[in-house]
């Protein structure tokens, strides 16, 4: 789930992408071979103040100011899923749905009607989870005053014991659920699940998927969730969290005030045993074929749970364990930078349930390439297992950690929703949330002195149990014998040669890009408050300190005329370009040698393709952003666009084909393209066209304004105004001038045509479970004079979402999650408003009537003071709690030279919805949705259509 300190004392382990177990401090000194470690290892941090009720309630409080005026509360309880009784699957889940069907202080009709004034939005600040072993329950609130806070605190008091399940709320909820579970069942449902059958077997975390199953949802009665309810939910078996904007005094008498009487029901449940893997199994093989499957493999191992201990050893276990998959990892890596590897991509993954741990090497092969694929890895586990790491690569691995644990030691959750979340996890599982000096220091202790045999024990211990388990899925056919043939094929062949060096690989080339830059003119703006300097070579840099987000820091490069200097005919390769050019590498360094240079860097490279211009981005920390620059800068002047990635491109093209096929949400956009714009540059040309791709037209496409664009950055974070100059100065600021306009060719624009289709049927290959609609409401080409129109649509859209929640949703039970959005982008694509709803085929009709009837409702001018405030309310308290993140600051300054119009709106945007009418909206309703949509609606292919 959530969590930082220990999530970044176990990094290797985020690396290996494992669930990580957290600890508490062990009353006595633990054990570790070659380590002593002391009793007051983990130690909790002073800032976070800690109790227990008389009736055995759990409870931490902590003071936090970010959001200034805000409070975070939590409640969680110990159970999930996994100790549901055989005839009570789905049911943990369940309850956590009661908790907003109905309670003893908020009637069903109630809950969100007074939350919502207060700028709390369902599903955003106030949602729920169930997993394996614990149920979670949030509220946030942006003002932390006395009677909103006595609100949420009621609420929360009605989840632990004031849940009513009546027989119509758990009736419309059941709606919910099921279709909640075809969301989740996702294209493939039917098999995911097999392959999950396949690799976890009779384990009982394989068979209590917190969803349940369609027959056990259906049972569900109001007496069988009572029973769970009264059995698990118990303040013995329970933590409340507070963190925001009040004294802690206050905070902790608020827990005190609302929970002391709190007394249980009944006898409390019985745990369900942790039973590991049992019997033996070899190798074992399943393979599903396809043609509308992308190839994947995994080879998988599953072995019991780690073992009980003293908790820093338990911890220590984790910590290994992600040493070891670093080393792993990067000899993966190595074998698929060989020229004419078959390997897209190959990462591990760990997953830790109560009754088992299972470790995968999850493997994308090229095209046609999957036993090829299967070989290789297989090669590099067995050498890994018979031969160990080196002292050289330990040694690597532990630093890398290390380095990573430090990064996000800076990128501490700054604000309280994130910090109350962390706390709730750590105290669920019973252990510290740690000072961050705290975390580096057990960090320290725990892996010295890990040597090569210490991190091959781990690597056994881990790789170990069932297996190896090979599932593959695949467009093209393929065996098992042929899988079977792949995994033995190297196993008694001679240990393989080191792998040839790659001829385009050199020592790192761009240490120095020519002299410091100089500012030569330097502008001190307010309102608000920033710099902007300009270098020598005309790089612009804006500048704002901002210590209200960790020690993250925000870098953003603004160059060229984005869109506007792309063809239409190259827009959707200039699209998929920007993907990959982060590993196309550098002309002179590859991508593998970037990421060995940055090993222990926080760094990213993105590129988006804006209306206006184009924008790259690289969030980094402090420490970093002297690396994080340079490479930028590498990125900008010397972009590799590597013929070694040719393959890599051709088989990510040809999975999105599939997926197009087989994704109802992307089956829906592309049919909405083809239907109002047929043959233009947004639609999907046919696969042949794409397949030809090169890395060769990306740089066509992309080269000239990459190296060429006069350049602008901005950064924003908690470092001084010095520290950024000469940041820039090494990298950005040394480059050679860039001057004169960009050239202009002529783009494509997306209007919709003065005759609409009606309603699209289009069939989709995936779940059959699943249905989709959407319903496209034409707008208008956006620009800044026409702002108060646009606002109104956007609050039109947010009170059709939530009118799609409360109709569709709760009264009719037909959907999980509807939504409603505006897209309008200035001087660029002709603006929509979108409705999507995902619901079940039989239901797909009625839900349609019900969209259309909600949008004739507005149009007629419908809409009430109190909708308005219920949608506009949530909205502006998102808007005010961004604008003390990075993110904010670094997208306004980024358009804050020109005439500034961008950096404006983001400024004055609450000010202006908020002035808002409720005559403003029925006035864009009316004009806007008399009109009728363009309807897309996907169901799923027939069998006989599926062959």
């Amino acid at each position: 789930m959530r969590g930082f300190q220990w999530a970044a004392l176990a990094a290797a382990c985020v690396v290996a992408g494992g669930a990580i177990a957290q600890v508490m401090p062990s009353p006595n000194a633990a054990s570790v071979p070659g380590v002593v470690i002391g009793a007051d290892l983990l130690r909790w941090d002073p800032d976070i103040r800690y109790g227990r009720l008389a009736n055995g309630l759990r409870y931490a409080v902590r003071h936090n100011a970010a959001p200034k005026g805000a409070i975070s509360l939590r409640l969680g309880v110990g159970v999930g899923s996994y100790d549901e009784a055989d005839d009570e699957r789905g049911v943990a889940h369940f309850v956590e749905h009661m908790g907003f069907s109905g309670t003893r202080s908020f009637p069903e009709s109630r809950l969100e009607a007074t939350f919502a004034p207060l700028g709390v939005a369902f599903g955003r600040d106030h949602n729920a989870a169930t997993e394996l072993t614990q149920t979670t329950y949030q509220i946030d609130l942006p003002a932390a005053e006395a009677g909103e806070v006595d609100q949420a605190m009621t609420w929360l008091r009605d989840v632990a014991d004031g849940m009513l399940f009546q027989e119509a709320a758990v009736a419309k909820e059941r709606g919910v659920i099921q279709a909640e579970r075809a969301t989740r069942a996702g294209a493939f449902g039917d098999l995911r699940q097999r392959m999950e059958d396949f690799q976890d077997a009779t384990l009982r975390a394989n068979a209590r998927q917190p969803i349940g199953t369609e027959a056990s949802i259906a049972a569900m009665t109001p007496a069988r969730l009572k029973a769970f309810y009264d059995r698990w939910y118990r303040p013995d078996n329970a933590v409340v969290v507070l963190v925001g904007d009040l004294p802690l005094d206050e905070l902790e008498a608020k827990v005190k005030a609302t929970f002391g009487d709190w007394t249980p029901r009944g006898p409390a449940g019985a745990r369900a045993p942790r039973t590991p893997p049992t019997a033996a199994r070899g190798l074992e093989t399943l393979v599903q074929t396809d043609v509308h499957l992308a190839a994947v493999e995994a080879i998988c191992r599953v072995t019991g749970p780690d073992p009980l201990g003293p908790e820093e050893v338990k911890l220590r276990t984790r910590l290994l364990r992600g040493v070891w998959s670093t080393v792993l990892q990067h000899r993966i890596d190595a074998a698929k930078s060989r020229l004419g590897a078959p390997i897209v991509e190959a990462s591990i993954a760990s997953d830790a349930r109560p009754d088992s741990l299972k470790t995968c090497v999850e493997i994308v092969p090229e095209k046609g390439q999957a036993a090829r694929a299967l070989a290789m890895v297989q090669a590099e586990i067995r050498r890994f297992a018979a031969d160990g790491p080196s002292e050289t690569e330990v040694d690597s691995a532990v630093e890398e950690v290390r380095s990573y644990v430090r990064g996000a030691i800076t990128g501490l959750a700054h604000a309280s929703p994130d910090q109350a979340n962390d706390i709730l996890d750590r105290a669920l599982d019973r252990m510290p949330t740690l000072a961050p000096r705290e975390a580096l220091m057990a960090f320290d202790v725990l892996l010295e002195g890990s040597r090569p045999a210490t991190v091959s024990a781990a690597f056994a211990r881990d790789w170990a149990g069932w297996g190896p388990l090979v599932v593959a899925t695949s467009p093209e056919p393929l065996t098992e014998a042929t899988v079977r043939a792949a995994m033995a094929e190297d196993k008694a062949a001679p240990k393989l040669a080191a792998a040839a060096a790659d001829p385009t690989a050199a020592k790192w080339a761009y240490d120095s890009f020519g002299a410091d830059g100089k500012v030569v003119q330097r502008t001190a703006l307010t309102a608000p408050d920033f710099v902007r300097l300009r270098f020598a070579n005309g790089v612009i840099l804006n500048f704002r300190r901002n210590k209200y987000d960790g020690k993250s820091v925000a870098v953003r490069v603004r160059f060229g005329s984005g869109r506007r200097e792309i063809a239409g005919d190259d827009l959707l390769l200039a699209q998929i370009g920007a993907d990959f050019l982060k590993t196309g590498g550098l002309g002179r360094n590859s991508y593998a040698d970037i990421a060995e240079r940055l090993r222990d860097e926080s760094w990213d490279v993105k590129l988006y393709i804006g209306d206006d211009a184009f924008f790259m981005q690289g969030d980094t920390n402090a420490s970093s952003l002297d690396e994080e620059l340079h490479v930028l800068s590498a990125y900008l002047t010397d972009p590799g666009f590597r013929p070694s990635l040719d393959g890599e491109i051709a088989t990510a093209v040809d999975a999105a084909y599939r997926s197009y096929a087989s994704v109802p949400a992307l089956l829906l956009g592309e049919s909405m393209a083809e239907a109002v714009t047929p043959g233009q540059p947004n639609n999907l040309p046919p696969r042949e066209r794409l397949m030809a791709t090169r890395n060769a037209d990306f740089a066509r496409i992309l080269k000239p304004a990459l190296t060429g664009a006069p350049l602008e950055v901005t950064i924003v974070g908690d470092i001084d105004e010095k520290t950024a100059i000469a940041a820039v100065a090494t990298s950005l600021g040394a480059l050679p001038p860039r001057t004169g306009p960009r050239p202009q060719p002529k783009a494509w624009f997306m209007r919709f045509p003065q005759t609409l289709p009606d309603v699209v049927r289009v069939q989709h290959q995936g779940n059959s479970e699943q249905a989709m609609l959407g319903a496209y409401w034409p707008l208008y080409v956006a620009t800044p004079a026409r702002r108060r129109e646009e606002y109104s649509l956007l609050l039109i859209a947010a009170i059709m979402r939530d009118q799609l929640r409360h109709r569709v949703r709760e009264d009719l039970g037909m959907t999980y999650s509807p939504d409603a959005a505006t897209r309008m982008p200035d001087n660029a694509d002709q603006g929509y408003l979108l409705a999507v709803v995902e619901t079940r085929p039989a239901d797909a009709e009625t839900v349609l009537k019900e969209v259309r009837a909600m949008a004739d409702r507005l149009a007629r001018g419908e809409i009430t003071q109190s909708e308005l405030d219920a949608a506009r309310t949530p909205l502006l308290s998102q808007f005010q709690a961004g604008e003390a993140t990075n993110d904010y600051w670094a997208s306004a300054l980024t358009f804050s030279t020109g005439d500034g119009q961008g950096m404006r709106d983001l400024l004055e945007r609450r000010q202006r919805i908020g002035a808002l009418t409720v005559d403003d909206l029925k006035q864009a309703a009316a004009q806007w949705l008399s009109r009728p949509p363009v309807v897309i609606l996907a169901t799923p292919a027939t069998k006989e259509a599926r062959k």
